[in-house]
């Protein structure tokens, strides 16, 4: 559809949006239960690996069609009753008993949600057929719709989802577009303001939990304000009422006065990180954090005759391969890599036989003289390396000054202090020069040595699985390149660099999301 046809379409046609509200006790007590056990252990400041994923099952409770079972509790570590009791108290165990009996029941009764999401769609397919309905939602969410639909024999393929703003706009014109949860524009739940704007379906059929709610400013233009797109809209509401008798005397019955995407913004989890980091979530549930300006090679099989690129990690799409490597350069280990100086020898020889033969007045000389480092031992042990990459010694010129001048006085012979600071400065700034050039080489001859083996990566990469590819030692490089599929891209976390590159469950960077 182009723009032509799409303002000619929007001129013409009447837009709906049908919203069915699923008002269940027992999913209203799951998500109560969460937010108490939540609240706790956000206050306690001692379990933010559990609260992470707490806040994880709310969140998916919200907009996927995911239900929740007993599993989540052994993730939160909370199936245990005496360990509850013993770390958390009493009314904190009586709640996950409660937890568990719901998850429990809503697992022995069919999800009301669901079953009114296929009665509903089923109902669509039999008036418009069912290449004219569409699903928006998260790239890793489409096998639980197919596998839903599946079971009631309703055959869903990739055509039926759209699950990016980009393929959103290169859909033709269809009926219906299905989605679970509120309209909200940034966040765990965002949609883009464009199916409002610019709607290429005639219906919008959105499936809430009670308490559930859309972003107030949602159907606003972000130039115009005072132009709302939700005006442009018939809108029809309905209430489909669940009840399951159940024991919930250990959770508060109050009214809740506000939906969950507030209440988890306003208790956060306490992080202290500086890193900015995007996750990019591969098949089979793992993932990686990375820095968005980080540039990653990629190898995309839609980019025609150069399909291997390097993009910013906040770049990489869903249909990129993204590969990472552990591949080196072997530009020779000969004497000229190693960095000895000529006055380091002198200071290393002095600290080397003072650690030696006086250990002890070493250990206090260091600590009199105000190098107020947590090991003492082990950085003496380091300095008196020699014949790395670097001159190893102290990081910064206030201990190594101390060290020369108050634990090794003399030992200088002709040379100053400074010099030999100097020296060891000198050191560092060229083996960052010389990384920098390594990894220049490196980049440059194995995407050469990986366009040479395009054939084998693009019959992989069309199964659509994790692969490896091996180098060839006669390239002048060694090492594996692993080819891992990307599910999908999310921005919002916050990670320690030592999280950073770590591939893992994605499940478990969840801890590390700051835009709810």
């Amino acid at each position: 559809m182009n723009t032509s046809e799409l303002i000619s379409h929007l001129e013409i046609s009447t837009f709906q949006i049908q919203t069915y509200c699923i008002d269940s006790n027992v999913v209203a007590l799951i998500r109560r239960c969460i937010r108490s056990i939540y609240t706790a252990l956000i206050d306690s400041e001692e379990d933010n690996a559990t609260a992470g994923y707490l806040r994880l099952e709310l969140l998916k409770l919200q907009s996927t069609p995911d239900v929740p079972s007993l599993e989540m509790l052994a993730n939160c570590r909370l199936e245990d009753i005496e360990r509850n009791k013993n770390v958390w108290g009493q009314d904190i165990a009586n709640i996950c008993n409660v937890l568990s009996g719901a998850i429990q029941a809503l697992n022995e009764n069919e999800s009301p949600l669901l079953k009114q999401l296929v009665e509903v769609v089923s109902i669509e397919i039999e008036k418009f057929d069912l290449i004219k309905i569409k699903i928006w939602c998260h790239r890793k969410e489409r096998e639980a719709f197919i596998d839903l639909f599946s079971a009631h024999n309703i055959e869903l393929t990739d055509h039926h989802f759209i699950c990016s703003l980009a393929e959103y706009r290169k859909t033709d014109f269809f009926e219906v577009l299905v989605c679970i949860g509120p309209l909200r524009s940034q966040g765990w739940s965002k949609t883009p303001k464009a199916i409002l704007s610019a709607p290429r379906y005639s219906k919008l059929i959105q499936f809430i939990w009670e308490g559930s709610l859309d972003e107030k400013e949602f159907g606003l233009d972000p130039v115009i304000h005072t132009k709302d797109y939700l005006k442009s809209f018939s809108q029809h509401d309905e209430t489909i009422t669940s009840h399951i008798q159940l024991d919930d005397g250990a959770v508060d019955n109050a009214p809740e006065e506000i939906d969950d995407f507030t209440f988890l913004a306003e208790r956060p989890i306490k992080l202290s990180h500086e890193n900015s980091c995007v996750l990019i979530e591969f098949l089979g549930g793992k993932g990686v954090l990375l820095v968005p300006g980080a540039r990653q090679l990629i190898f995309d099989q839609n980019a025609g005759s150069k399909p291997l690129n390097y993009k910013n990690a906040h770049e990489v799409e869903s249909s990129n391969f993204l590969l990472l490597h552990d591949v080196e350069a072997d530009l020779g280990s000969n004497a000229s890599n190693k960095v000895n100086g000529v006055i380091a020898p002198l200071w290393k020889r002095a600290l080397s036989n003072m650690y030696n033969q006086q250990y002890s007045l070493l250990m206090r000389s260091m600590t009199l003289a105000g190098i107020n480092l947590l090991d003492l031992d082990r950085a003496a042990k380091k300095w008196m390396q020699s014949g790395g990459e670097v001159i190893y010694g102290p990081q910064s010129w206030r201990h190594f000054q101390l060290l020369i001048k108050s634990v090794l006085p003399d030992c200088l012979e002709n040379y100053t202090r400074r010099q030999a600071w100097q020296e060891v400065v000198d050191s560092r700034v060229q083996a960052i020069q010389d990384g920098r050039i390594e990894s220049t080489i490196v980049n440059e001859q194995l995407v050469k040595e990986l366009y040479s083996k395009s054939g084998y990566i693009k019959e992989n990469c069309s199964n659509g699985d994790f692969f490896r590819v091996s180098i060839n030692p006669e390239s002048g490089l060694s090492g594996t390149v692993s080819c891992y599929p990307v599910l999908d891209v999310s921005i919002g976390f916050m990670a320690p660099p030592e999280k950073l590159g770590v591939i893992k469950k994605s499940i478990d960077f969840e801890i590390y999301r700051v835009d709810i």
